[in-house]
């Protein structure tokens, strides 16, 4: 496996009204939805990025998924090496299992499963060898993610969890307040993959991922437009960097992030 074991791999959206959600991140994020040729997937979209590439996939919400609690979300998917013994591991560590591991024909081995504390993400192993990452730190690359962010209901207990599965380390803490306390710097490795913080509320714990876009207040501009809601920002950021995080028409959240101007 040429991919690092823990780093993302691909992103998915699981939409209420899936044909809202493309017009709205084609808006958005710049990003042409091209419709699977896969068999088995024959109603799932890529969301191929300006620049080439695909950052990830969007598939509508079914009714069965709806009546198990499924709801519009953003998830990730982490490479593994080995997806049937992570899967054992995060069960033995509190996690728990939403959907067993199974094989995609022609793509890998992957399993959907939540943390201690309830938050759901893939665990994935391909089956080719070739490597690559839909994260990048480079302000440049539109539509890829530029930063993951975890609000945890216990996030020390959350940072324990992801070290342990994933190598995750916090070499670097920003003080937030008395409400989230410390903002935890992510590591993989020598990247820089994101941030960790207590969860400010109810319904507010989850990954966020924040999407690159060339300029903020154009992509503000058309999550209105489109029917979206901006929580909070643009906020300045460390990195010469200003984010927005906003939901979609269907209430799932995500980040944006820019090049700081001026």
């Amino acid at each position: 496996m040429a991919t690092a074991a823990g780093m993302p791999v691909w992103y998915e959206l699981l939409a209420a009204d899936l044909p809202k959600a493309r017009k709205f991140y084609a808006s958005v994020v710049d990003w042409t939805f091209v419709q699977s040729d896969m068999p088995e997937a024959p109603d799932y979209w890529f969301l191929s990025r300006p620049g080439g590439g695909a950052t990830g996939g969007a598939m509508q919400l079914t009714d069965e998924m709806v009546a198990g609690g499924g709801r519009p979300i953003w998830l990730m998917y982490l490479a593994v090496e080995d997806v049937d013994a992570k899967v054992a591991a995060i069960e033995a560590a509190g996690g728990s299992v939403l959907m067993p591991a199974f094989d995609l024909n022609g793509v890998g081995r992957m399993a959907l499963v939540k943390d201690p504390q309830g938050i759901p993400f893939y665990v994935m192993r391909g089956f080719s060898d070739q490597g690559g990452t839909v994260f990048s730190s480079d302000t440049a690359d539109t539509g890829m993610v530029g930063w993951h962010e975890l609000q945890s209901s216990s996030r020390d207990d959350a940072l324990d969890f992801y070290g342990a599965m994933f190598g995750y380390a916090v070499n670097d803490r920003m003080e937030m307040g008395p409400e989230h306390g410390p903002y935890c710097f992510l590591d993989l490795g020598g990247t820089r993959l994101g941030g960790a913080m207590q969860a400010s509320g109810e319904g507010m714990a989850g990954w966020l991922f924040y999407f690159r876009v060339p300029d903020i207040e154009a992509a503000k501009s058309a999550v209105e437009a489109g029917g979206g809601t901006v929580v909070m920002g643009p906020q300045d950021v460390p990195g010469d960097e200003v984010v927005v995080v906003a939901r979609d028409p269907d209430g799932a959240a995500f980040g944006l992030v820019a090049p700081r101007k001026g």
